[in-house]
């Protein structure tokens, strides 16, 4: 097997697992949100400003993988642009490699807050369960 060849399957898995992250994150972030409407259907008298955290929280990641998403696609869409010339390519690889560098540090930040994020309402949830039902 070639390097190039390797290199693009070890680049798909990669994607894959990326893509499979962010999917199943938006996933649970709309589970929680369902979970927040039945049990405030369930009980009126839950506090509003728990509820409006729970929802703005959620709300709020859902953002941010939606921004990592639109990163991702500025990502690859600058590389099917500078993909015609090799020279090309190490040249803007060169010159914007720290560009990129901080997209995907922005990218990693955004996927551990919004995992923080899920974490937090869980326990919230959690904890309002425990001592409201």
């Amino acid at each position: 097997m070639e390097k190039e060849e390797h290199d693009q399957i070890i680049f798909d898995r990669f994607l894959s697992v990326q893509y499979s992250l962010w999917n199943s994150l938006i996933t649970f972030n709309s589970i929680l949100l369902g979970i927040i409407s039945i049990l405030y259907v369930l009980n009126p008298a839950m506090s509003k400003c728990f509820v409006l955290w729970l929802f703005t929280s959620c709300s709020v990641s859902i953002l941010l993988i939606i921004l990592n998403y639109l990163m991702c696609k500025y990502f690859y869409k600058y590389l099917a642009k500078h993909n015609n010339d090799n020279d090309d390519v190490k040249y803007y690889g060169k010159k914007n490699y720290k560009h990129f560098s901080i997209g995907y540090k922005i990218q990693n930040f955004n996927e551990i807050v919004v995992i923080l994020i899920i974490i937090f309402n869980l326990i919230k949830i959690a904890f309002w369960i425990a001592f409201h039902v």
